[in-house]
């Protein structure tokens, strides 16, 4: 619960919440099938479930998938095939 509270108090839009929820949804679906996940792994299921992300949200997407990460929401290897999350 204070997990689900900590992360609704982060999120700064519906697009960011849109971003999130995608991304979640995404690992869970693929938590059910494999026992080690990878960023990529789930970069690849969201961009097969939203394609036109590749081109407008890419950024924003492995952005998600690590910060998710990072604050433990899920559990995911790095693969380093991921774009860059600095901004050039």
């Amino acid at each position: 619960m204070k997990k689900t509270v900590d992360l609704f108090g982060r999120i700064k839009s519906t697009d960011q919440a849109e971003m999130i929820a995608t991304v979640l949804y995404s690992y869970d679906e693929l938590n059910n099938g494999k026992q080690e996940i990878s960023d990529k792994d789930v970069y690849d299921y969201v961009m097969s479930w939203k394609p036109h992300w590749k081109t407008e949200k890419n950024y924003e997407v492995c952005d998600t998938i690590h910060n998710l990460a990072m604050l433990s929401l899920i559990s995911v290897t790095h693969s380093n095939l991921l774009s860059d999350t600095v901004l050039f």
